[in-house]
C-alpha cells in the first residue's frame, strides 16, 4: 500500500513540474495599445485594475495636464479629465479610488502643487500646496502612503506628511543627510528613501 501511494505523489510532482516548465517557456512580453501620446515623466496610478497616466512630457508639445486610462480587459485608452497643473516628475500616491499627485515641473517651472484625482467621478481637485519653503522640481519630490497619511520627501531637506482625513500637513524629521533626486517606497509602514545623487545609501523613517 506504501508503495503504492509514494509512486502516486511522485506522478503528481512529475505532473506539476511539467505543467511549471510549460508555462515558464511560454513567458513572454506582449504589444499592447499605444498610448494615444507619447509621454516622458507621466505620474502612474492604478484604480480598480485600470492604469491611469497622468501629465508628463513629449519633445514637441512639452508638459501635458492630460489623463489617460487604460482598460486592460478591452486593451484600450480611455481620455479622462485634465489635471489643472500642466507638469512632469510629480510623485504620486494611489489611497482607494483618489490618486494624488505632488510637486514636479514643467519646461520653465517648478510647483508645490498638490491635486487629487478622483476616478470614480473623473474628477480633479486641488488640495493645499506642499509647505516646501523652496520649490523642488520634477524628479525631486518622493511620496508614499502609511495608514491615513502621504509622507512627502522634497529635495532631500524637507519631509511632511499630509493628512487625507483632516487635510492637513505636518513637519516630519528631516534625514540626517540630503537625499536628492531618490526613490522610495513604503514597506511594512515604513517609508524609505534610497541612493539619490551619487550616494549609495538607504534610509528608514518609521512613523
Amino acid at each position: 500500500m506504501k508503495k503504492w501511494l509514494l509512486v502516486m505523489i511522485l506522478f503528481v510532482l512529475a505532473i506539476l513540474q511539467s505543467h511549471q516548465v510549460a508555462q515558464a517557456a511560454t513567458a513572454e512580453w506582449k504589444k499592447l495599445a499605444d498610448l494615444p501620446e507619447a509621454r516622458i515623466g507621466a505620474s502612474t496610478g492604478v484604480v480598480d485594475g485600470n492604469i491611469y497616466i497622468i501629465g508628463g512630457g513629449s519633445y514637441n508639445k512639452g508638459y501635458s495636464d492630460q489623463t489617460y486610462m487604460y482598460d486592460p480587459s478591452m486593451n484600450k485608452w480611455f481620455e479622462k479629465s485634465v489635471m489643472p497643473t500642466a507638469r512632469g516628475g510629480a510623485a504620486t500616491v494611489t489611497i482607494g479610488n483618489k490618486i494624488y499627485v505632488i510637486a514636479g515641473g514643467s519646461e520653465d517651472r517648478k510647483f508645490n502643487s498638490f491635486e487629487v484625482y478622483d476616478a470614480k467621478k473623473d474628477e480633479w481637485t486641488k488640495l493645499e500646496n506642499v509647505p516646501f519653503k523652496s520649490l523642488k522640481g520634477a524628479y525631486n519630490v518622493q511620496a508614499g502612503a502609511i495608514d491615513n497619511k502621504i509622507y512627502v520627501l522634497g529635495g532631500g531637506d524637507e519631509f511632511y506628511s499630509y493628512n487625507v482625513t483632516t487635510h492637513e500637513w505636518v513637519k516630519e524629521p528631516q534625514p540626517s543627510v540630503i537625499i536628492k533626486n531618490a526613490t522610495s517606497v513604503v514597506l511594512k509602514g515604513k517609508f524609505y528613501a534610497v541612493s539619490g545623487n551619487t550616494k549609495s545609501i538607504i534610509y528608514e523613517y518609521n512613523p
